[in-house]
């Protein structure tokens, strides 16, 4: 495996793997590429069971940040066509009068129940993201 597909594998930095390759921690093939289970169980070894724990913890606590962010960009997200549809209606009417000079009036109700239905979507086309920390 290289350098980056073991990085990715494994969450560390490139750079970190290359520290590794350099410092011995890693199990290599004669050619040079990285032997994936050997330097796993080596790393494995090596680290200091403290450290393996904090570093789930740390996991844990970033995807409990990342979940609440997502939920305060979505609960931003549903109430804005609430807070916005009014302007946006008296903007609309505005413009659509200024050429021909007729009166012209969006209903503000109609505006957010179309603004409230596309954000929905988006937001469920959002909700199947999923996040991977590790």
């Amino acid at each position: 495996m290289s350098e980056r597909a073991y990085a990715a594998h494994s969450g560390l930095s490139r750079g970190a793997v290359q520290k590794a390759r350099k410092t011995a921690r890693l199990v290599l093939f004669p050619d040079g590429s990285i032997n994936v289970a050997a330097s796993d169980a080596r790393r494995s070894a090596a680290t200091d069971p403290d450290q393996q724990m904090r570093a789930r913890v740390d996991r844990a606590r970033a995807e409990t940040l990342v979940f609440r962010l997502a939920r305060q960009e979505r609960d931003v997200w549903v109430t804005w066509p609430t807070r916005v549809a009014a302007l946006m209606a008296a903007q609309l009417s505005a413009e659509m009068e200024k050429p021909s000079g007729v009166p012209v009036t969006i209903e503000t109700a109609i505006l957010q129940r179309v603004l409230e239905t596309h954000v929905r979507e988006q937001l469920t086309t959002l909700a199947d993201l999923r996040v991977s920390l590790g």
